[in-house]
């Protein structure tokens, strides 16, 4: 019996001691464990990291920053005289615009700068009130059929209405209907001309000499004999 009961008290000592043996087994840190990976994408092509493919991107051009300055800009050509620019006979004409009703644009005095089919251009400056504006504006009708194949050409420009108010589309159309000119009319709306004669003189008749721009000619006041004369002078030389 003494025998029995020591057998079991041995067995027993060494089952504790091997559940104590584990126990520090699973407490004790080895060291080996591996860190936590994070998972990160993978790339199939190494190549798409490089730099791209010029040829698959077409003709580049280059950049305007790469464009020589004097590429860059080329300011718009102006064909007309330069300054300085005059108000009497022997100086050159300012490049004066005016508008064109019939055409709803601006003409500019160097459209015909060195025109191949004009010679001498009269400018006229005239006024819906004025009585001797009207006489001269049916005068210069015969003297345009006269020598608009000699080279002349008449701007008739008109700078007030019938009231003394600055000329508009509208008075254009009257004066157009009542004096029916065969060479342009246009209007002088900020009275440009203005500068070359005093309103009260009105008319003023100017020619200008088209190969240089260069005032020919200024006569203040209805003189329909001076005018042709002068014209059939200039055309001549």
């Amino acid at each position: 019996m003494n025998r029995l009961v020591f057998s079991l008290l041995v067995l027993s000592s060494f089952g504790l001691i091997a559940l104590a043996c584990d126990s520090k087994d699973d407490d004790k840190d080895t060291g080996t464990a591996l860190p936590d990976v994070v998972e990160q994408e993978t790339v199939d092509n190494p190549a798409d990291l490089s730099a791209p493919d010029e040829s698959a991107l077409g003709d580049v051009t280059d950049s305007p920053d790469d464009v020589p300055l004097e590429e860059a800009y080329v300011p718009p050509k102006t064909d007309y005289p330069p300054a300085p620019y005059g108000q009497t006979t022997g100086t050159t004409l300012k490049n004066h615009s005016f508008l064109d009703p019939s055409t709803e644009k601006v003409v500019k005095l160097s459209d015909l700068y060195k025109h191949p089919d004009k010679k001498l251009l009269v400018i006229n400056s005239s006024a819906g009130w004025c009585s001797a504006c009207k006489q001269e504006a049916i005068a210069l009708k015969a003297v345009y059929d006269t020598y608009k194949t000699e080279g002349l050409e008449i701007w008739f420009t008109l700078f007030q209405d019938y009231e003394g108010n600055p000329s508009t589309v509208s008075f254009w159309q009257k004066w157009m209907a009542t004096m029916k000119p065969n060479y342009p009319c246009l209007l002088d709306t900020e009275f440009q001309l203005g500068d070359y004669f005093k309103v009260e003189s009105t008319p003023m008749n100017m020619m200008v000499d088209l190969t240089t721009m260069q005032i020919v000619y200024l006569q203040v006041g209805y003189n329909e004999a001076g005018l042709k004369s002068k014209i059939a002078e200039l055309l001549k030389k």
